[in-house]
C-alpha cells in the first residue's frame, strides 16, 4: 500500500479490528475505537487540503456512493470535497465515509484535479462476508439475519454428525412459525405425540385411536386378545370364545356369534384388531355378486358366504357385497355389524315352487311314475343347520284295474328323476278296489346334518276323502352342496290303463 494512504489504511484497519471483536470473549464486551478524524494525504505524503476524493465501483471509473453515517441513507457528494486539513467534507462540516457491502475503488485529486494515487478493490467488510469464515466463539446479533441464496442450507454440529436445515425456494413469501414455548418440532418419519392440535383437512392412512388400528374406511373397531391356539386369520369373520372373551376364526356350525371381521394383529398371540361396521375385506367362500347379503360360510372356517340378492330367511345377515366376481377370494363388502337378523316386515316364509296344473301318471305299468317335481334348490341353498322347508301336494287316484294295491310316495335327490342320491316315503298306500281316492299331503323338513351327507328330519301329515289319516316321520339323507329336488311318486300292483294318478298341485316353501 502506498504511505499517502497509511490514514485510509488505518482506519479500514481499525474497522477490522473492530470487527474481529465479535471473535473474542470477555467479560465485558470491547472493541477498539476508529480514527475519529481521518485525513487524506497527496502523491508526496502531504496533507491533501482543498483536495477531491472520487469513488468508483471495483475496476471501473463509473461512480458509486458512499454515505454519511451508519444509517446508509444519506449519500456523500461524488467526488467527496476534502477541507483544509485533507479530511471529507459536506463542503461545511467533516463528513464520515460509510461503504455498502460493495467493493469500490478510491482516486485522490488535488485542489486543481491532478489525480494524486488510487486504490482499487476496497470493501469496509473487509471480505467477511466474501469468505469462508470459521467463528469459535458465541455471536449475537441485533438485527435479522438474511440469506440471499435461492436454496439456503445451515448446516448445524460437526462433521459426521451434523443436522442440515434445508429451504427450497417457495413459489413466495412464506412465513414458518416456530412454537414459543418449551416443544419438539415434529419429524415425517419419527413417531411424536401431539397435544391441542387442530387439523385442517387431514389424510390418515391406517391410524390408530386409543391403541386400535383403524385398518379400512370409518367405522366401528375394538381390540381384544387372540385365543390361543386357533387365534383368529386375517379377513375372516370372527366370534367371541373363553371368559373372559377372546377372538378367534368362526366355524362352518356357526350359524350366529360373528362380531366382525379381524383386520390387524390376526393371529394365536397377542391383541387382534376387530372391525364392526363400514367397508371391510373378506375371503368368500365362493363366486360374488354386487349387491347380494352376505352370511357366515357353511363350508369354509371364517369365509363369507354369498346369500342371494333376497334377504335371506334363515340365518344372520352380516353385510352386503361391493363387486361381482367368478370365484372365490377376498374381496370387498359394506359390513353391517354382528348378529342382523331379518326385520319383522320380512315375511320368512318364501314360496320357491308352485305348480297347480294337472299331471296324470301311465298308470298302465307297474313301475313307480314320477308326478310333479319341484325346481331345484341351488347348491349349498339348504345347507345350513336348522334350514326349514314345506311341501303341500294334492292327488286325485282311480283304481281301474282290479283289486291291488296303490301307492303314493314323496322322494327327494339331487336331480330332477329323483335318481340321484333319492330316497322316498309311502304318504298313502291302500290295499283293494276304492273306485275314487283323493288325498292331500303336507310335508315339513328341518336341516339336521349338512354337507355331502346332508340330513332332514321330516314329519309328513297325509288326510284322504276316504277316511285314511297317516303321521309319518321320514329322515332322508342327500347331497346339500348339489342342486335338491323334490317330488311325487305313483305306482300300482296291476297295469291296467283304467288305472288313474293324477296330482293337481305342488307347493315348495321355504320357512327360514
Amino acid at each position: 500500500m502506498k504511505p499517502h494512504f497509511a490514514r485510509f489504511s488505518a482506519l479500514l484497519f481499525a474497522g477490522l479490528l473492530m470487527l474481529s471483536t465479535v471473535f473474542a470473549h470477555s467479560q465485558v464486551s470491547v472493541s477498539i475505537a476508529p480514527p475519529m478524524h481521518p485525513q487524506f494525504v497527496d502523491a508526496n505524503n502531504k496533507l491533501l487540503a482543498s483536495g477531491f476524493l472520487y469513488t468508483y465501483q471495483a475496476g471501473t471509473t463509473t461512480l458509486q456512493a458512499t454515505y454519511i453515517d451508519s444509517t446508509g441513507t444519506i449519500q456523500n457528494a461524488n467526488p467527496i470535497p476534502l477541507d483544509a486539513t485533507g479530511a471529507p467534507s459536506n463542503g461545511s462540516a467533516q463528513t464520515g465515509i460509510w461503504l455498502a457491502n460493495q467493493s469500490y475503488k478510491f482516486c485522490a485529486y488535488s485542489a486543481a484535479l491532478v489525480q494524486q494515487w488510487c486504490v482499487d478493490n476496497v470493501t469496509g467488510y473487509l471480505n467477511l462476508l466474501n469468505l469462508a469464515n470459521t467463528w469459535t466463539f458465541q455471536q449475537t446479533f441485533t438485527q435479522p439475519i438474511i440469506d440471499t441464496q435461492t436454496d439456503n442450507q445451515f448446516v448445524l454440529g460437526a462433521g459426521g454428525n451434523q443436522t442440515t436445515l434445508d429451504f427450497p425456494p417457495p413459489t413466495g413469501n412464506v412465513t414458518l412459525h416456530f412454537p414459543n414455548i418449551t416443544d419438539t418440532v415434529i419429524a415425517r418419519t419419527t413417531t411424536d405425540t401431539l397435544t391441542n392440535k387442530t387439523l385442517t383437512s387431514p389424510t390418515l392412512n391406517t391410524p390408530t385411536v386409543n391403541g386400535t388400528q383403524l385398518t379400512n374406511s370409518p367405522g366401528a373397531y375394538f381390540t381384544i386378545a387372540n385365543q390361543n391356539p386357533t387365534g383368529t386369520t386375517i379377513s375372516t369373520l370372527t366370534k367371541l370364545v373363553n371368559a373372559p372373551s377372546q377372538a378367534q376364526i368362526a366355524a362352518i356350525t356357526d350359524t350366529g356369534g360373528v362380531v366382525g371381521v379381524c383386520v390387524a394383529g390376526c393371529g394365536a398371540t397377542s391383541n387382534a384388531t376387530i372391525q364392526q361396521s363400514g367397508q371391510a375385506s373378506c375371503v368368500f367362500d365362493g363366486a360374488t355378486t354386487a349387491g347380494d347379503y352376505v352370511q357366515i360360510s357353511a363350508t369354509v372356517a371364517g369365509n363369507c358366504h354369498d346369500g342371494g340378492s333376497t334377504y335371506p330367511l334363515t340365518g344372520v345377515v352380516i353385510g352386503r357385497t361391493l363387486s361381482t366376481n367368478g370365484g372365490g377370494g377376498t374381496y370387498s363388502m359394506n359390513l353391517f355389524g354382528p348378529e342382523i337378523l331379518p326385520p319383522s316386515s320380512v315375511s320368512r316364509v318364501q314360496t320357491t315352487f308352485a305348480d297347480g296344473t294337472s299331471t296324470t301318471a301311465n298308470a298302465s305299468t307297474t313301475a313307480q311314475q314320477l308326478l310333479k317335481v319341484s325346481s331345484a334348490f341351488a347348491a349349498g341353498a339348504l345347507n345350513k343347520l336348522k334350514a326349514s322347508i314345506r311341501l303341500t301336494g294334492q292327488f286325485h287316484i282311480v283304481v281301474g284295474g282290479g283289486a291291488s294295491n296303490q301307492a303314493l310316495s314323496w322322494g327327494v335327490g339331487n336331480d330332477a328323476l329323483l335318481s340321484s342320491g333319492a330316497s322316498t316315503i309311502s304318504m298313502w298306500t291302500t290295499a283293494g278296489n276304492s273306485t275314487t281316492i283323493d288325498t292331500t299331503g303336507t310335508l315339513t323338513c328341518t336341516v339336521k346334518v349338512i354337507g355331502a351327507t346332508g340330513q332332514f328330519i321330516c314329519s309328513l301329515n297325509t288326510f284322504s276323502n276316504i277316511g285314511s289319516f297317516t303321521f309319518t316321520q321320514w329322515t332322508p339323507t342327500v347331497d346339500l352342496t348339489q342342486s335338491v329336488f323334490f317330488g311325487n311318486e305313483c305306482n300300482f300292483s296291476v297295469a291296467s290303463a283304467s288305472n288313474t294318478c293324477t296330482q293337481n298341485q305342488l307347493i315348495v316353501e321355504q320357512l327360514n
